[in-house]
């Protein structure tokens, strides 16, 4: 359960970034609306997670959603650079079916947990193309990542205006720990508005 834990806190982490396709030429008044501050009001995402151990392969669907929001992202041109810091607490809910093991049957199950996500420092370089956002990955340093992750996050801006900044996501988590392989797939969608 804790590699199941270790994927939903990086896949929450996740934050989205692209372009409406409303917008004239090749993106370049999109990259002008994004640049500035921005403050995370909301991030909602769903999906699932396997683990398989060989022997045993547990499925379990989650989602998510942020309160406690105290999380801002910048976005500056010239050089195309970004930047975040903050937190919030993600409110996650996952349901693990039942299944059986050697025998026994395991019930279903219903939990839900506040995770911290804490300390948030993160920066890069960025691009557009389309409404997709390229070179935005954000880590937590509350989340320590397993060797041998790989992670993939599709950020596609939904709307993007002088106020709002609306983003999709869809990714993907995989890892092998003591011979588990977990892997995790989500999406969501994350709102900001410009500070």
């Amino acid at each position: 359960m804790k590699l199941t834990r270790l994927f939903f806190l990086l896949l929450s982490l996740c934050v989205v970034v692209a372009c409406d396709d409303d917008d004239d030429d090749n993106g370049s008044s999109n990259d002008s609306l994004l640049v500035g501050e921005w403050r995370l009001v909301s991030n909602e995402y769903s999906g699932g997670s396997s683990v398989n151990t060989g022997a045993l392969t547990t499925n379990t669907e989650f989602t998510g959603f942020a309160k406690d929001i105290d999380f801002t992202m910048r976005f500056t041109e010239d050089p195309n650079n970004w930047d975040v810091a903050g937190g919030y607490v993600v409110e996650l809910t996952t349901v693990t079916p039942a299944y059986v093991v050697y025998g026994i049957e395991i019930p279903a199950s219903t939990t839900t947990q506040d995770l911290e996500i804490s300390d948030v420092v993160s920066n890069g370089n960025w691009t557009l193309e389309g409404n997709d956002l390229i070179g935005f990955d954000v880590q937590s340093t509350t989340v320590d990542q397993a060797p041998g992750t790989t992670s993939e996050v599709t950020y596609t801006i939904v709307t993007l205006t002088d106020s709002t900044l609306e983003m999709d996501f869809t990714g993907t988590t995989s890892s092998t720990q003591d011979g588990a392989v977990v892997t995790s797939s989500s999406q969501g969608t994350v709102i900001l508005d410009r500070m």
